[in-house]
């Protein structure tokens, strides 16, 4: 299936990408849709669609079981981490872990392995190569050795990348979102990806709060986003 062949199933269903409220009768994506059969382009729109339509910037999450749904299917047909194979496991470890919803166990683990794993792709398609120079090569390392994800994230939005068009879009729709539901962004209502993530990794690493109960979930759509965005450029991370 392609974008168009989805576009169409959406509108027989009555699927409605951009939630303002949530409705017993609305239609879920798992009722009409075919992971295996949908292409490339098709799964990095959804995992656009989710991050935006599911995660409400007031912390909430919507409709979780079209989130759980569009997690275990990218884990049925995942098999390697693009930058790190090596890691490939532990990866699919730590999203088992979220997706258990042991909140106070489990998730902790699995939200702190993620948070590393998203800094890292965010910081190699800005251009890092630790593998090319000595750890201690500060010429080549320092400015991303002391980059902060919140950082990474903005600097990477700036770039050119089709991945970063979606990022951006993201933040504008949550942006409107909360502006239209008249609440304001301040404390712990943050719209922006950066800012969202940066507030729950803050205070789990300070052990201010570990219940950021949608945040291991939320982790999770960022790598499917940028996974998917990975096979689609084929950049073979060379700094492109």
């Amino acid at each position: 299936m392609n974008i168009a062949g989805y576009n169409l199933a959406k509108e027989k269903a009555g699927y409605n990408e951009q939630l303002t409220y949530v409705v017993a009768s609305e239609t879920s994506l798992r009722g009409f849709f075919d992971c295996k059969a949908a292409d490339l382009e098709v799964k990095a729109h959804l995992s656009k669609v989710i991050i935006c339509r599911h995660f409400s910037s007031t912390g909430g999450i919507l409709l979780p079981e079209d989130v759980s749904w569009f997690i275990n299917c990218f884990l049925r047909e995942y098999k390697t981490d693009l930058i790190k194979p090596w890691i490939s496991e532990a990866i699919r470890e730590a999203i088992n872990m979220i997706v258990s919803e042991c909140t106070f166990s489990k998730v902790i683990v699995g939200m702190s392995f993620m948070f590393g794993v998203v800094e890292f792709y965010t910081k190699y398609r800005l251009g890092w190569r630790p593998e090319l120079f000595d750890y201690f090569d500060d010429a080549n390392q320092k400015k991303y050795r002391n980059m902060h994800l919140y950082d990474a994230i903005n600097r990477l939005k700036k770039t050119n990348w089709p991945l970063a068009r979606d990022l951006n879009y993201i933040d504008t729709y949550n942006v409107s979102a909360l502006k239209e539901s008249g609440i304001p962004e301040r404390r712990y209502t943050k719209a922006r990806i950066a800012d969202r993530l940066t507030l729950a990794r803050n205070s789990m690493l300070h052990g201010e709060d570990h219940s950021f109960y949608s945040t291991g979930k939320y982790l999770v759509m960022i790598y499917v986003l940028f996974h998917f965005h990975g096979l689609i450029d084929d950049f073979k991370y060379e700094g492109k």
